[in-house]
């Protein structure tokens, strides 16, 4: 009597790009002399497949998934229990007629060092801001007047595709946004100020064709805003054109009590006024150099000008003194992006960077009362500009992150102050003139172990600073202490310093489960 014993054929199912495990995916055993079906089976949640009752003999091996290019392997010679390792399978363009897919994605997303947060899968955002997207959002706070905290604090810094912006959350439309990605803990690949990192992907128009969106806000303090944006391609040459109007007005309510040597003073503001003009826009093209290059250009100026006015008591003790107080604030800037971008394959790129700015702004107040008024005058500029060169490449499971930043920033300070109250003191005049020049690089891993996403980086900087602080009438006291004083004579001080740092990412990740 003879036996036929069973042979098994395993293996696993990745995606070529991603790398992650492929569920249910289609596995075929098929005769490699006509290709003709013998045996299948799926795959399991981790892409694995075990093929069973196979018997000895030559064979080929088919994966297949719906939106992927089927992957033959063999043919395979199985003896004995057999596994044939991993099949990556390459994603693929479906051609249909006219089939529509309705499906709502999760509005919020983890990922290893960030949370992805979908507009369009809330229809309320989808009206609003890019601001708006964001309520609701774990660890983010979005107020009635759109400014946004992240983890308590509103230090933040703006990107949008992943470069630099002048534009602000609350004048982005979450129409024209497909995902938001929100960085609380930055990685070496950015900058090492501990600043929370917002990243906003805007939608793309891939078919020849125009687009256009205009939006509107109003307030009940007679406040609005008002976005129009413009968008055209061809194929290759992709203008686009934004423009915004803002003004909001708000009513603040101001109280606070203070006790200064037992004695309780109590601060009332009525009629307070906040009002904020802002006038901007960008005007920019992308143009496709071929299918793995190309090149961006942006231009862009913006002009706000926010006022606080209120009328002020002051009350010791019984007694109160009324102060009106105004605050202006008027701060035109201009910006420049030209970007390259160059894909060698999936998972494998090069892009280049060059941003500059140039923000002035002209601070005026006058806090006048019965005895006397307090006027204050500030005037500053700041020049600002960087390169960059990013490169990336997908190794199988692990993704690889290196580059370097240069940037210089250029920063002069005038203040003037001008007393009539008795009893305040005169403060001189000042100026104040600074250099920063930065130097960085860095370099990230990331992977995943099981349904573990793990990633490891190192960010290595040297920044040379110089400034000088000058008085009219009067020495200045500077203390600093990253950096030496080099030269202090009379009315001017003059300071230097150098500063190196590194910031090291052992390792940090993320476990889920999916219900």
């Amino acid at each position: 009597m003879i036996y036929l014993i069973g042979l098994t054929v395993s293996g696993k199912v990745i995606d070529s790009e991603s790398g992650r495990p492929m569920a249910y995916a289609v596995v075929i055993l098929h005769n490699p002399k006509d290709s003709s079906k013998l045996t299948g089976t799926y795959t399991d949640e981790k892409g694995t497949f075990v093929l069973k009752n196979v018997k000895a003999g030559r064979y080929l091996i088919s994966a297949d998934f719906i939106g992927y290019r089927k992957t033959f392997i063999g043919p395979v010679e199985v003896k004995r229990d057999t596994n044939i390792g991993t099949i990556p399978l390459s994603p693929q363009a479906i051609r249909t007629e006219e089939v529509v897919v309705e499906a709502t994605p999760p509005k919020v997303r983890y990922e290893v060092d960030r949370k992805v947060i979908t507009p369009s899968a809330d229809i309320v955002s989808r009206g609003g801001s890019a601001a708006d997207a964001l309520r609701g959002v774990p660890g983010v706070k979005v107020d009635p007047q759109g400014n946004v905290e992240i983890r308590g604090s509103d230090r933040y810094i703006l990107f949008v595709d992943g470069r630099p912006t002048n534009m602000s959350l609350k004048e982005i439309p979450a129409s024209q946004v497909e995902r938001i990605e929100v960085i609380t803990n930055p990685s070496a690949e950015y900058d090492a100020e501990g600043n929370a990192i917002i990243n906003i992907v805007m939608k793309r128009r891939k078919v020849a064709g125009y687009g256009f969106s205009l939006q509107g806000v109003a307030n009940s303090y007679l406040g609005g805003m008002l976005n129009g944006t413009f968008g055209l391609s061809t194929g290759r040459f992709q203008p686009y054109i934004r423009l915004r109007l803002m003004r909001w007005i708000n009513r603040p309510l101001v109280y606070g009590e203070y006790i200064l040597g037992g004695d309780t003073v109590a601060m009332i503001a009525e009629d307070a006024v906040s009002e904020d003009r802002t006038a901007g826009g960008e005007a920019g093209f992308r143009y496709l150099l071929s299918e793995k290059d190309r090149v961006s250009f942006e231009v862009g100026s913006m002009y706000k000008e926010p006022t606080v006015s209120a009328l002020y008591e002051y009350v010791l003790n019984g007694d109160t003194n009324a102060n009106f107080s105004i605050l202006t604030l008027t701060s035109p800037r201009h910006h420049l992006l030209l970007g390259y971008d160059h894909d060698f394959s999936k998972g494998h790129t090069l892009s280049l960077t060059l941003y500059g700015s140039h923000y002035s702004s002209h601070r005026f107040s006058n806090d006048s009362a019965a005895d006397g008024y307090v006027q204050y005058e500030g005037r500053s500029v700041v020049r600002y500009g960087f390169g960059e060169i990013r490169y990336g490449r997908r190794m199988g499971n692990f993704k690889l992150n290196a580059g370097y930043k240069g940037e210089v920033e250029l920063y002069s300070r005038y203040d003037s102050l001008r007393v009539t109250t008795p009893n305040f003191p005169d403060l001189p005049d000042y100026s104040f003139n600074g250099r920063d020049e930065t130097h960085a690089v860095y370099a990230t891993l990331s992977s995943n172990l099981g349904k573990l996403s793990y990633k490891v980086g190192l960010r290595l900087e040297y920044m040379d600073r110089k400034f000088n602080v000058t008085t009219e009438d009067a020495p200045i006291r500077v203390k600093y202490s990253s950096f030496a004083l080099r030269q202090r004579k009379g009315d001017c001080v003059e300071a230097e310093g150098r500063l190196y740092r590194a910031i090291v990412i052992v390792a940090e990740g993320r476990k889920e489960k999916y219900l």
